[in-house]
């Protein structure tokens, strides 16, 4: 990993935080959710881009494999479990789909990339 790396990085997760701002709502009750929503796609979108901005094809390769293992067995256990959540609005509760996508980005590039 070179020096300028870090720097790369965060220049990434600024752009990406910039293309996603619009959807953040002025609404005090939706602002957890809508904040929630955006790191569930700004981490995963970082580590997407980073494998780009370092020419990895193999840890771009590694990537889908990661993220597509993920989202499969979170939904294929949502399905399983079916737990409501505690205010009754979803029976697809558990696990949460917003920590798993952004545990399987931070996860990826804590693994590949230090």
């Amino acid at each position: 990993m070179s020096k300028n790396t870090p720097f790369a990085l965060l220049r990434i997760a600024l752009l990406a935080g910039v293309l996603l701002a619009p959807f953040h709502h002025a609404e005090a009750s939706h602002r957890v959710e809508n904040t929630g929503d955006i790191l569930r796609t700004l981490i995963p979108a970082v580590a997407y881009g980073t494998t780009f901005y370092l020419h990895d094809s193999d840890g771009r390769s590694q990537f889908y494999k990661s993220f597509f293992t993920s989202l499969a067995t979170t939904y294929g256990l949502k399905r399983t479990i079916s737990k409501t959540r505690p205010n009754g609005e979803d029976d697809a509760a558990f696990p949460s789909g917003h920590s798993s996508v952004a545990f399987q980005g931070a996860a990826f590039i804590h693994q590949r990339y230090g």
